[in-house]
């Protein structure tokens, strides 16, 4: 299955968006995200579905800052080491 008609369910996140959107889980299909909810969507088993349980992890988007984002939730980076207060 080819990254475009690939549908990637991601379980668990814990989001950022740029703020904290709290646990979630998102669908990517066809590489664009088309799905983020609070409750874990269900699919039929004929469907070729990878799922990834990344609990305990953080996602962010690619066009957020990854360091504003964490500096704001009380890191701050000093010398390539992210240091948490």
């Amino acid at each position: 299955m080819s990254p475009s008609t690939s549908i990637i369910l991601i379980k668990n996140a814990t989001l950022y968006s740029p703020k904290n959107l709290g646990l979630v889980h998102l669908m990517i299909a066809g590489g664009k995200v088309v799905y983020i909810g609070k409750k874990c969507p269900t699919l039929g088993d004929e469907l070729a579905i990878q799922t990834v349980d990344v609990e305990g992890h953080a996602v962010i988007p690619g066009f957020i800052d990854a360091l504003e984002s964490i500096y704001t939730r009380g890191c701050h980076y000093c010398g390539g080491l992210i240091r948490y207060r």
